[in-house]
């Protein structure tokens, strides 16, 4: 027990303390956004540690990959379905010619 208590004196652990609480506005919340991913990708399973209730079945419709490079002008992009936009150009109407231009 003395020894705990002579351990409690010494300044580097006072230090190392000290570090702890002046970055935890830094480290705390990247914890949190860790912790939550970790729950999120074992919510199937019942989370890290098996307490809570797996999710139903059934799932949600696939969402866009953020990381996944789209074409604007594509119809992902558009929200259609590719190949839904009809005959021709699509969604727009048939292709329409530029006006000529006269020379002076």
């Amino acid at each position: 027990m003395d020894e705990y208590l002579e351990s409690l004196k010494d300044a580097a652990l006072w230090i190392k303390f000290l570090v702890l609480a002046v970055t935890a506005p830094i480290w705390i919340p990247a914890v949190k956004v860790f912790w939550a991913e970790v729950q999120q990708a074992l919510a199937d399973d019942g989370g890290l540690f098996g307490t809570a209730a797996p999710r139903a079945a059934a799932k949600r419709p696939p969402e866009l990959d953020p990381w996944r490079s789209v074409p604007l002008g594509s119809a992902e992009a558009r929200g259609q379905r590719p190949g839904s936009g009809g005959a021709g150009r699509g969604a727009r109407g048939p292709a329409r010619r530029a006006p000529l231009r006269r020379r002076l």
